[in-house]
This record gives C-alpha cells, structure tokens and sequence, in this order.
C-alpha cells in the first residue's frame, strides 16, 4: 500500500479589468465593487491607473482585502519621463493571499516615444507582487502589465523590447523561487483572435516565460475585452486554466473585464 499522501487541488479565480485614464473615478470604483460581490474571486487587476489619487482604491477595499498600486518613476538621470505612471495595481483577499516582501516594478523597455501631442510616454513597468496563497502556502508572483500599442513602427518594436525584459526577469525569480507559480496579466495590446498576433503572444510572451495562454479553448463566440472582436487583454500562467470567460461590460473603460480560474495542486 502506498504512503504517499493525497496531492489535494486548489482554484483561485482572478479578474482584470483595463482601466480608461479618462473615465470617471466613480465609474471605475462602482466597477471594482461590482467585481468585488462576486464571492469567488480573490484577486483582481487593473491598468491605466496613472491619473487616480495615490490611495484611490481604498475606498473600496475593507478588512478582506488589501492592495497594491505600482508607482512607475524615474528611475536614473537618463530617464527623463516628466512623471510617476501608477499605472498598474492589484488587489487580494486577505483570507486567501498575504503578501509576501516588497512590491516591485520591473522596467520593461529603455526606448521611448512621444504621444501625438508631444508628451513623452514613461517606460512601461511590470507591477510585480509576490502573494502566498494561504490554505496551500504556495507562492504565485503576479506580474500585472500594460504592454505598448503597435501603432508605430518604434511602439511595435518596443513592444518585443517589453518582451524580452518580462521573460528576462520571470527567468530570474524562478532562480530564487523555484516552486512558485507565475502569472502574467492585464492589456497585452495583441488580439488573440488574429492568428498573426496570436502566434506572437506563444513566440514571445508564452514560450519564453514556460507559460500558456489563458484563452486557448477558450475563445468567446462572440465579444471581446476590447471592442466586439479584441481579445487584447489576457493571462498566461504555469498552473492549469480551468476556464476563462468575459464578464459583463460596465462604464468604467473602454474595454471589457474577465475572469479566469486558475487550479493547481499541493
């Protein structure tokens, strides 16, 4: 008779939503406490958070959950970026994550460019936060992004610039944390509808980081997080994807929040 003990499974279900700079702070709040009732999710990420008052999120949270709004600043003389992005946070259950050492932003490409109106963009930055999933003790490091449009010919190629710093630094923290889960979320800004795009997600994001993406098999039939066809906004992990599915829009952002369940064993 065997002695091993039983390896038990665990799910953990997570929402993103991508942020509008320009939409109302009520919007994005009453968004946020509708994702919040939903009594299964634990965790639950955002982009475009770079004009919200420091501490904005705490007028949502309570005692059940704390979070985390990465502060992207300058970060030597050479970067000249005229501001602090904030522009990716995330949020957790107390009773099922606690986080684990300091917050950390990990800068993802040196070229910049210049908006429209001549405003120079800020250097995009991973949000990394490193949670332990209480009732397992397994560690997940949470990477939340907001990858740069294509528009340009300099935007696209920064855009694989990005690519080679996440996978540089998820190589990295599985040196020091062999056994953790990775996860990989928020606007990726290529539709995983196209097969183009699709295929340079696997190339550049999935492979390198030993992740999958979150839609595969799940393709929606119809709607996107992005427009009525724009699966722009995704997930990669190492642990197993149970499902992932849109939730219903709301007036907060241009685009469509998520949800996707994560399972994995212990």
């Amino acid at each position: 008779m065997s002695t091993k003990s039983k390896r038990k499974v665990y799910q953990v279900t997570s929402v993103h939503t991508s942020g509008r700079y320009d939409r109302s702070l009520k919007s994005l709040l009453e968004g946020i406490r509708g994702i919040v009732a939903r009594r299964k999710v634990t965790t639950i990420s955002g982009t475009e958070a770079k004009g919200r008052p420091t501490g904005f999120m705490d007028k949502v949270k309570s005692g059940e959950w704390d979070w985390a709004h990465g502060t992207a600043t300058a970060r030597d003389a050479e970067d000249d970026t005229p501001f602090g992005t904030k522009e990716c946070w995330l949020m957790w259950r107390t009773d099922t994550w606690g986080r684990v050492g300091k917050v950390r932003s990990v800068v993802m490409n040196q070229r910049q460019y210049r908006t429209s109106s001549g405003n120079l963009m800020p250097k995009a930055r991973a949000h990394k936060v490193m949670l332990m999933h209480i009732p397992s003790g397994v560690v997940f490091i949470w990477y939340i992004v907001h990858m740069p449009l294509d528009n340009t010919e300099l935007r696209a190629s920064i855009w694989f610039e990005c690519c080679e710093a996440l996978a540089a630094d998820v190589a990295e923290t599985r040196l020091t944390q062999p056994n953790a889960h990775i996860v990989i979320q928020g606007d990726i800004n290529k539709n995983y509808r196209q097969d183009l795009e699709r295929a340079l997600m696997e190339t550049h994001i999935a492979r390198p980081t030993k992740t999958k993406q979150a839609w595969k098999h799940n393709v929606p039939k119809t709607g996107g997080t992005h427009g009525p066809l724009g699966l722009i906004d995704g997930t990669f992990t190492d642990t197993d994807v149970d499902d992932c599915a849109l939730l219903p829009d709301d007036p907060s952002s241009d685009h469509r929040p998520y949800r996707v369940r994560l399972s994995f064993t212990r």
